[in-house]
């Protein structure tokens, strides 16, 4: 009074448990009118009157606001700290920590003083019990779907439900798997944390009493799976089944496979990811193959988990492992080769088949022409340093590993390297050319006739100028029909434009040869 301050109002404190005070109100408005009755007992009146009093003076606590409640005692400059501890409501106060007080400064007078009336705060929803045994029972007899929000409710941390969710938390066992510092990045304050953590451990029983034994429980659980849905299904992660599916997870050791980017494109919460790279992390390693790249196609195939696409693959063109390295993301999207298949074979390609390529290249980021381009440069590197001008037309085709087709391309009229510019896609076609070779060929070709491009500009240039029939047959590599066309009548070079196509067929010459003499012939009429 001095000071000015007025005196604090009263406090009363709760001599006996809340749940016995109904019922003395029941007997205090029960009770007959005992003014001329000397005979009654008065001390049942009294103890009646006591539970009232003490019923009214928790109701009205527990109606103040913290910051009046605060104010109240003296303590107002405390505010802000108590508001960043966590304290919204009165009964936060009751669970607030000497350690709390010590780390906001608080003076021993005050500390007494705090800690003298937070005493006489009831608590939390009336009951004289554990809250997180309250919860945990409160829960247990919610709907299985309406468990979470129910014990939320409970420890008044309904607000956090939706940030709860986001993380992953979909039944009350999730709840174990929740860190301190998933607390700390939802913003939720000190005094929630620790309420939360406290009630977790008793959500439901039998199970884990922490994140880390809950995650190791996790571990031992996933270890005795053989398929993937089985495997899912024991980390509680059967609604993304599909999605591993479509991934490419048909075995359990694919899931070692699984990026985070995987995982964050098929949207799979904090909690769900964390149990799934913990259950990973003891997965064994497949059984290494040492010497792949000598193998066939077949059993490297069948060394990746991917022998089921051997046939499209032979399918394409590839004879051998080093073939591996030209087929295109486009070549595995169009036979159903899944992502984390796709992404399992250019690692093994790039340790087997050792492509030179640029990783975008790889990856399918280059345009369509320029990686075929790439890859088909890359399958052709075996002709540097060779003389192609007097290779044969065998040996540069074993050079580019088209081997297989030196009879096609000899019935086609190809008897020399520089032939080769001249064939077509519809000839390659017709061959049965497998997309590879036809990539590999069409890249070797142009670079013969870029190598030969002036000796061919000369060809053309001089052929409606020799001096005879034959020279003008030599420039064009058709010598050896000079006799044919002699039989047919031609004597000088102006003679060859009145050739007709019969004729030239007649006389066993070849579709290139064809070509060519027609192209010569054109020239001439010009």
């Amino acid at each position: 009074k001095r000071r000015g301050h007025p005196p604090p109002p009263p406090i009363v404190r709760m001599q006996k448990p809340a749940s016995d005070l109904m019922s003395k109100v029941d007997k205090l408005a029960n009770l007959p009118n005992t003014a001329n009755d000397t005979s009654y007992d008065n001390n049942a009146l009294k103890d009646a009157t006591e539970g009232v009093v003490q019923a009214a003076s928790a109701m009205k606590i527990s109606a103040l606001d913290p910051g009046q409640w605060l104010e109240d005692f003296r303590l107002a400059m405390f505010r802000t700290n108590f508001e960043g501890l966590g304290a919204m409501e009165i009964v936060d106060f009751t669970e607030v920590l000497d350690q709390d007080l010590m780390g906001m400064a608080m003076p021993l007078l005050q500390f007494r003083r705090f800690r003298k009336y937070a005493a006489d705060i009831p608590p939390a929803g009336g009951h004289s019990y554990r809250l997180d045994l309250y919860a945990a029972d409160i829960a247990g007899k919610a709907a299985p779907g309406a468990q979470c929000h129910a014990w939320l409710g409970c420890l008044r941390l309904s607000h956090f439900e939706q940030k709860f969710t986001s993380i992953g938390v979909r039944d009350l066992r999730d709840f174990r798997e929740v860190r301190e510092d998933d607390l700390v990045a939802m913003g939720m304050p000190m005094l929630q944390r620790r309420r939360f953590l406290m009630s977790a451990a008793v959500a439901l029983p039998n199970l884990p009493d922490s994140a880390e034994s809950a995650l190791a429980t996790v571990q031992s659980n996933s270890a005795i799976c053989s398929t993937p849905p089985q495997w899912l299904e024991t980390l509680h992660l059967t609604n993304w089944i599909p999605a591993f599916d479509a991934l490419g997870c048909l075995d359990v050791v694919d899931m070692r496979e699984v990026l985070r980017a995987d995982l964050e494109e098929m949207e799979l919460p904090l909690l769900q990811t964390r149990r799934f790279l913990a259950a990973v992390a003891i997965i064994p390693d497949p059984p290494e193959l040492p010497g792949r790249r000598w193998e066939t196609p077949s059993k490297w195939l069948d060394s990746l988990r991917l022998k089921r696409y051997d046939v499209y693959l032979t399918k394409l063109g590839v004879d051998r492992v080093v073939d591996f390295a030209e087929v295109l993301d486009l070549d595995l999207m169009e036979m159903g080769m899944s992502p984390l298949q796709r992404r399992r074979f250019r690692a093994a390609v790039a340790v087997d088949a050792q492509p030179t390529l640029e990783s975008d290249a790889v990856t399918g980021a280059m345009k369509q022409g320029a990686a075929e381009e790439e890859f088909a440069k890359t399958a052709v590197a075996a002709l540097r340093g060779e003389d192609v001008l007097n290779l044969t037309p065998a040996r540069w085709l074993a050079l580019i590993r088209c081997e297989n087709f030196v009879l096609e391309f000899e019935e086609l009229g190809v008897e020399a390297v520089l032939d080769f510019p001249e064939v077509t896609e519809d000839d390659l076609n017709a061959m049965g050319l497998p997309t590879l070779h036809k990539r590999r060929f069409t890249v070797a070709a142009v670079q013969v006739e870029e190598l030969h491009l002036f000796h061919k500009e000369r060809e053309v240039a001089n052929s409606g100028e020799p001096e005879s029939t034959f020279e003008w047959l030599k420039v064009l590599r058709l010598g050896f029909f000079i006799d044919a066309f002699q039989r047919l009548g031609v004597e000088e070079i102006d003679d060859f434009a009145e050739v007709l196509m019969d004729d030239i067929v007649d006389m066993g010459m070849k579709p290139l040869h064809r070509r060519r003499f027609q192209m010569a012939v054109a020239e001439l009429l010009q």
